[in-house]
């Protein structure tokens, strides 16, 4: 049994009604865990998308370290350079499984965002999906400790883990 439990979420996101948008679990931990932890989470979750917020301590203002995972790997976050670069193999990606592919990556300071992403989905005649331009917003509320992300998602679903 861990510790202390950790609280996740299972929201659907881009979307204001529930059962309609793309699920993922978030999971706020308190400390890093080690991959293996990460990875047999997921996979109980056996949802898209579970991301993994960790604090990032010795900082003038609150930040979070974020860590995504699909069933059965971690998705390696790159440069919001190397996103906005990426040149897919579109006969690659035919290949794989599921609809398409998201590439991720860390935005530029400058640009005034977190991430930048791109979607990529040639088995339905659409080598890249056009941007939606969707903003999330997010607030820390250290008195309450709480982290508040704000735009277009909705919680289906709350508890804890308890191993």
């Amino acid at each position: 049994m861990a510790k202390k439990p950790v609280k996740y979420y299972v929201v659907d996101a881009f979307t204001d009604s529930a059962f309609k948008g793309n699920p993922a679990a978030v999971c706020l931990l308190e400390e890093e865990k080690d991959i293996q932890w990460l990875q047999s989470l997921a996979a109980e979750f056996n949802i898209s998308e579970t991301c993994y917020l960790i604090p990032i301590h010795g900082t003038s203002v609150p930040r979070f370290g974020l860590r995504w995972f699909t069933p059965t790997a971690e998705v390696v976050v790159k440069s919001g350079k190397d996103v906005t670069e990426v040149q897919p193999e579109f006969d690659a990606i035919i290949k794989c499984p599921g609809m398409g592919v998201i590439v991720t990556g860390v935005a530029p300071p400058e640009s005034g965002f977190d991430i930048y992403s791109r979607y990529f989905c040639p088995k339905f005649g659409i080598d890249e999906a056009s941007a939606r331009g969707g903003v999330l917003n997010l607030h820390v509320d250290e008195q309450k400790q709480r982290v508040y992300l704000r735009g277009k998602a909705i919680t289906v679903m709350e508890g804890c883990v308890l191993v």
